[in-house]
């Protein structure tokens, strides 16, 4: 459930992260807003830095991170975070593209910041893994819209329909617009929890959003992105940390080029790789599975519904 806030000292999670770098290579920060107290974050990635090798780190924090208190880029602390690990995965909660719901939602910035941060972001060397939902009042065009700010600045994407959370004020606001119960009927499976919608729109029916969440998807996912990845990663550089830099000194000069070049590939190509051997097939395997045939199949007969009651749709009035 959310959020999930991490209430440690930034020693011990320099401790923790320092422990999983040495045995696992990766290192998941598990706060939703890791950089809710920046300075000390900054401690932590510039020990990271000096002292431990990261394969790939990722980590969760909202987009207005990327600023200072006055409105600008805060540069140093994404040259900060881009120096913590071989390769740095950020997972931005965006939520919408559109400013109307980013105020709904309280995020604090607005479209056209949101397009700031993630550009910068992507210029300092992050990858910027997408998190957005379609909203309750969204039309039609939130699919090209999420698609647009996608292929822009995101190197992998989570689009989801809106879930009514226990508990939080949206869930009471809609919550009587319910299609049904993902946990209860057999034939949704939550193995693609958040990949159906769970409500009625307001402005277009649950098999019209399913299609247009699906296009997202196919098209980010696509062998014409999968292209742009690889070339993209061509022109994708970085120097190496103190930390690479003595780990590489203490190897034999073969050993320490064979590392060298491991470590330039992946963070050329984890893009590639990552769309490529998990981002297309999972989208497939979602797509073509007896699970969302089910889904797919209720929502028609939804549709026939509402043909039959059109008045479902205004429910909400």
């Amino acid at each position: 459930m959310w959020p999930t806030t991490v209430f440690k000292s930034k020693e011990r999670v320099l401790l923790e992260i320092q422990k999983a770098a040495n045995e696992f290579g990766a290192v998941f920060l598990s706060d939703d807003n890791a950089a809710m107290k920046k300075n000390e974050l900054k401690w932590i990635l510039r020990q990271l830095a000096k002292t431990t090798v990261v394969n790939r780190l990722l980590l969760q924090m909202e987009v207005k991170s990327v600023f200072k208190t006055d409105g600008s880029i805060d540069w140093e602390f994404l040259g900060v975070l881009e120096q913590a690990a071989n390769t740095v995965i950020v997972c931005y909660g965006v939520e919408s593209p559109l400013s109307n719901n980013l105020k709904t939602v309280g995020k604090g910035i607005n479209a056209i910041e949101m397009d700031q941060g993630l550009w910068a972001s992507q210029y300092a060397g992050l990858l910027n893994h997408l998190m957005m939902f379609v909203m309750p009042t969204d039309t039609l065009d939130i699919f090209p819209a999420m698609l647009s700010l996608s292929l822009k600045w995101g190197s992998t994407l989570q689009d989801l329909h809106y879930i009514l959370l226990p508990g939080t004020e949206m869930a009471k606001e809609y919550s009587h617009l319910a299609l049904w119960d993902l946990d209860t009927n057999p034939s949704h499976s939550t193995r693609y929890r958040g990949m159906c919608p769970n409500i009625w729109y307001e402005s277009m029916t649950p098999l019209e959003a399913q299609k247009g969440l699906l296009w997202v998807y196919e098209s980010f996912y696509s062998w014409d992105q999968l292209k742009v990845s690889i070339s993209r990663g061509w022109s994708r550089h970085r120097n190496f940390n103190p930390a690479q830099q003595a780990y590489l000194e203490s190897l034999s000069l073969i050993a320490r080029k064979k590392q060298a070049v491991k470590w330039r590939l992946e963070y050329k190509f984890v893009e590639a790789g990552t769309r490529y051997f998990l981002g297309m097939p999972t989208v497939k395997g979602c797509r073509d599975s007896k699970e969302m045939t089910n889904i797919m199949r209720d929502l028609e007969e939804l549709e026939r519904e509402r043909a039959i009651k059109p008045g479902i749709l205004a429910a909400k009035q």
